[in-house]
């Protein structure tokens, strides 16, 4: 999914991108703001890329990643702000990588 340089705003909903059961995915180049739960939700997928992305006052998680496999986060800044609890939290997952990312006032 190329976010082509534009701002997905979730508005307060949980998610604003939900990645289940899926496999050799790719988010990029964008912005995600204003998820209540998770910016980006993964769930039981494999093989996936998140990079070029900037995440802003996502309340709980900017990523979440439970029972997958293989994910890279890449070259990603993650801006906390008010009640904003983790830049990224991985549950019972394995293969992962996080490189080049930056995460402030968390």
């Amino acid at each position: 999914i190329d976010l082509k340089s534009h701002t997905l705003n979730a508005n307060n909903k949980p998610n604003a991108i939900v990645i289940k059961n899926a496999e050799h995915v790719s988010v990029f180049n964008g912005c995600i703001t204003n998820a209540s739960s998770a910016a980006i939700s993964v769930n039981s997928s494999n093989s996936l890329s998140l990079y070029d992305l900037h995440f802003d006052n996502n309340r709980l998680n900017s990523i979440s990643v439970s029972n997958s496999d293989y994910v890279d986060v890449k070259n990603s800044n993650f801006l906390g702000g008010n009640n904003c609890e983790r830049a990224i939290i991985f549950d019972t997952s394995k293969n992962l990588s996080v490189i080049n990312c930056n995460a402030k006032e968390f």
